[in-house]
């Protein structure tokens, strides 16, 4: 037997961040880690990580004929709008939270913009024009929430509403698309939505988020690493169960392992909408 053959599984991130405050709690109280900010900033941007981890698997879930390329800039704007999608239902989970609910709503919004940014950057766009850009994908998603949210708000239209925000939106008005799969992603949505509501504050406000398997079909996610881009535009992997991260993407053989444990008719009413 090979002593050192497979080595033993890295710690979790909540394993990590109590071995960190027992060894230097009296550090990390006198550097602020512990005010409310310093909380809201973190948990933020974990709330914006699941939410972007969570996309990334219904990109893969073939019930909803999206399997974009994750990374490629041609994707940009699917990809921004299935993200938001799902910040979307974060944010009107913290709706439901006035005290410190705000707060975290804005954290979340900050690592989202943030996240935007190096996207926006990764296309190529001249860096006077960054803001220009980031801007209007703001306004976009903005504009895409509200259509959500009226869509999520009628409950007899048999989703004809909400499927119709979400062809505009995610999948780009694109007519290839068939109409089984707009009301999948419909249909995942209101499911989600109704799963975020019946978590209690602290999961949500601890960024502890659980969503909903995908049913329809499996998703074709093969490991537990996720791409995504560093402050400068390089490409870098993290992964989701660990957040141990990578410049080179691990062999897959060994990340496999560790993952393992409506009509015509109605396509066209999407598009009158």
């Amino acid at each position: 037997m090979r002593l050192f053959s497979q080595g033993t599984k890295p710690p979790s991130m909540d394993e990590q961040e109590s071995m960190l405050t027992k060894r230097y709690g009296w550090a990390l109280r006198l550097l602020g880690f512990y005010s409310k900010e310093s909380r809201d900033l973190r948990h933020g941007q974990a709330l914006y990580r699941s939410c972007e981890e969570q996309a990334q698997i219904a990109n893969k879930d073939l019930s909803f004929g999206l399997n974009m390329d994750w990374l490629d800039v041609q994707n940009f704007h699917p990809r921004q709008q299935l993200t938001m999608l799902h910040v979307w239902m974060v944010h009107r989970r913290l709706l439901a939270e006035d005290e410190g609910g705000r707060d975290l709503q804005e954290a979340l919004f900050d690592a989202c913009w943030e996240q935007t940014t190096r996207y926006v950057r990764a296309t190529g766009v001249h860096e006077l024009t960054v803001n220009k850009h980031l801007s209007e994908v703001q306004k976009k998603c903005f504009a895409a929430a509200i259509s959500y949210d009226h869509g999520l708000n009628i409950t007899n239209d048999e989703n004809l509403e909400l499927g119709s925000a979400l062809w505009r939106n995610v999948y780009q008005s694109d007519e290839s698309i068939p109409d089984e799969c707009v009301f999948r992603l419909a249909e995942y949505v209101r499911n989600q939505v109704s799963s975020l509501e019946r978590l209690d504050r602290e999961t949500v406000f601890e960024a502890k988020l659980s969503w909903l398997e995908l049913s329809a079909r499996p998703s074709t996610l093969d490991s537990l690493w996720r791409p995504a881009l560093a402050a400068d535009g390089r490409t870098y992997w993290w992964n989701v169960e660990t957040r141990e991260t990578s410049w080179q993407k691990p062999d897959e053989s060994e990340a496999s392992s560790e993952s393992e444990g409506g009509d015509k008719g109605e396509i066209d009413a999407f598009k009158r909408v």
